[in-house]
């Protein structure tokens, strides 16, 4: 699920402010927000425990690992769906590290952790627990740490100093509370996939994520599907062009749509690229049903769905 993130957050899943939205800004953990190292420059939010309720996560999504979180599930034996609250990841140029509230206590012990020749490591009066592409640390009975264990460690030499970028959390400011997922970034969007191709349509879709800057973007899956992306391009000129090869990437969709599905055009149809100076927005507002058509065709559409 973390691919499917990944592309509904490009072209899909990250569009759109339309009315009937409760009033004020996006609730994040103050307990996360306190560990957000100094050097990161991208955040990114899942509510969990309000996702797992979406009719879009249940009829469509319930059987996929919630992104950020599968490899701390394999490791802990956590069911993501009951014992998780709220996932924030946070990225620098060369370390990503998952923030998680939840559950995690078993009457008073940590969980079991079942990662193939761990060590246990003691750093900063925690223990972390792992190999080096992989450590779970846990804080106290609700909150952990994972990541590789360099990243895990970033986190715990941050303690006196933690927390977001004034930058990111003016970001933070503009995204609506009924969001379930968002991203904010002072930089570029973080790289597609591994396996995602290197050539056709996808190299301009890396091209448009790594020129944009201040990235925005959000999802609310309440009633379908409801969302934006936001960033600056360098000038007003780039962000034309960018407005351009979006506007080319939709269009290729609606080509791509199957005969037998017509009624995906609507889909392609409801996203709307606005620019404005150099600002260059994306958004979108589907139902229920469209929604669910549209992800179900980008599952099979899009490569490590």
């Amino acid at each position: 699920m973390r691919r499917i993130l990944g592309y509904l957050a490009l072209i899909v899943a990250l569009a759109g402010c339309r009315g009937g939205r409760e009033t004020g800004s996006v609730y994040v953990d103050p307990a996360l927000l306190s560990l957000v190292p100094p050097g990161a420059v991208s955040l990114a939010g899942i509510r969990v425990d309000a996702f797992v309720k979406t009719p879009l996560y249940q009829r469509r999504l319930a059987e996929k690992p919630l992104p950020g979180l599968e490899e701390f599930a394999k490791a802990t034996g956590v069911d993501p769906r009951r014992d998780v609250w709220q996932v924030l990841t946070a990225s620098s140029a060369g370390s990503t590290v998952v923030l998680i509230r939840g559950k995690f206590s078993q009457g008073g012990a940590e969980p079991r952790l079942q990662i193939p020749g761990a060590s246990r490591i003691p750093y900063k009066g925690y223990t972390i627990t792992g190999v080096e592409s992989f450590g779970v640390a846990f804080l106290n009975p609700s909150t952990a740490l994972a990541g590789k264990i360099d990243a895990v460690k970033w986190v715990l030499d941050s303690r006196d100093r933690a927390g977001p970028k004034p930058g990111m959390m003016e970001q933070l400011k503009s995204i609506p509370r009924n969001a379930h997922m968002w991203a904010v970034s002072l930089g570029g969007a973080p790289a597609l996939p591994q396996d995602t191709p290197k050539n056709g349509n996808w190299v301009n879709v890396e091209k448009i994520l790594a020129s944009l800057r201040g990235i925005t973007a959000w999802a609310d899956f309440s009633q379908g599907l409801t969302a934006r992306v936001e960033g600056a391009a360098a000038t007003e000129q780039d962000a034309k062009q960018l407005a351009a090869a979006l506007k080319g990437l939709i269009g290729l969709g609606r080509l791509s749509t199957p005969d037998n599905k017509p009624e995906l055009l609507r889909a392609f149809d409801a996203l709307k690229v606005e620019q404005q100076g150099s600002t260059l927005r994306l958004n979108a507002s589907l139902d229920q049903n469209l929604a669910e058509q549209l992800l179900a065709f980008l599952q099979t559409a899009v490569p490590g769905r």
